[in-house]
């Protein structure tokens, strides 16, 4: 197993981002935003830098940016924060890619220095996480470390995790599987310390690769504590329902509306029947996002936010 070497949060406030998917693929195959296609490939020159703004009451005045840059692959190389729009970085986000290994690194306050290193992982095909650390501190030493082995399917099933610098193995968890994707019905059962009895069970109903519905039992006690289901319309999804307590009955339920392009032009949620929160796009000919206008109908605020072009993919 190769060793990694020792070594984010969307907004700060809305906890650490998810790893990016990074390889060496052709970028003509990737989703690139068309402000940055250029010869089949997409080319970051064009648009060195993406911002965005954020508009809270939609009274035009901007309350915060996002600013991001991109390699020549689009994948992520910083993302800064300015959370009260006063011109100074508050939050500076930097990613590393070497070859298939990813590392993120935090400057919490803007002050140049960083703070922690959240993760570094090593995903040789952007499919499956091998390895997995964490150096919160940024001392150059990782205080935890994981390895996970995937079945045939890519699913993972036995994941070993080091919580300190001293190569014994703290934590040991499985995961069986039954049934499988893209048609049917596939169970996932979670044993957290590998005595042999499910703490947790997901339950999935698959048709034509698209997930229709799932079930969240926490305790593996039998009884299902949450729900999900998802209407599609050929590749569209048009309803997401959930279920919250494990009480029969979906609580909340969110619509999608598409344009005659079929791209999302404006989502719509409601809560025990309740309209709550409205979502709607607007975009260019080309069908980038220009702004999303965001209705909390229970509060009866709006924001807007407003993105370079190019920000966003279709």
């Amino acid at each position: 197993m190769r060793r990694l070497l020792p070594c984010l949060a969307a907004l700060a406030a809305c906890g650490e981002p998810d790893p990016v998917d990074t390889d060496d693929t052709d970028t003509a195959s990737l989703d690139c935003p068309p402000a940055l296609q250029h010869d089949g490939r997409c080319d970051p020159d064009r648009l060195p830098s993406c911002r965005d703004s954020t508009d809270v009451g939609d009274d035009g005045t901007v309350d915060s940016l996002i600013e991001r840059t991109f390699d020549d692959r689009l994948l992520p190389l910083s993302v800064r924060f300015d959370h009260d729009a006063d011109g100074a970085w508050d939050t500076v986000w930097t990613y590393t890619h070497d070859g298939d290994i990813e590392t993120f690194a935090q400057d919490a306050d803007g002050d140049g220095t960083v703070d922690s290193r959240p993760w570094t992982r090593w995903t040789p095909d952007r499919q499956r996480v091998l390895e997995f650390t964490s150096d919160a501190d940024a001392d150059g030493t990782w205080e935890s470390r994981s390895l996970t082995t995937y079945d045939t399917l890519d699913r993972p099933t036995r994941t070993t995790t080091d919580d300190g610098d001293d190569g014994s193995i703290d934590r040991t968890s499985t995961t069986t599987w039954t049934g499988a994707r893209p048609d049917g019905d596939e169970v996932e059962s979670y044993d957290e310390t590998t005595d042999g009895t499910p703490d947790r069970r997901i339950a999935r109903v698959w048709a034509d690769g698209r997930e229709l519905s799932t079930r969240v039992d926490e305790g593996a006690d039998g009884t299902w504590d949450s729900a999900v289901a998802r209407t599609f319309d050929g590749d569209l999804l048009q309803r997401f329902e959930t279920d919250a307590d494990g009480v029969p009955g979906f609580e909340s339920a969110t619509t999608y509306t598409y344009d005659d392009r079929g791209l999302l032009a404006r989502t719509d949620t409601t809560r025990d029947g309740v309209p709550t929160f409205r979502v709607t796009y607007t975009r260019d000919a080309d069908g980038v996002i220009l702004n999303i206008v965001s209705d909390d109908l229970t509060a009866g605020t709006t924001t807007r936010t407003t993105y370079d072009r190019g920000c966003l993919p279709r």
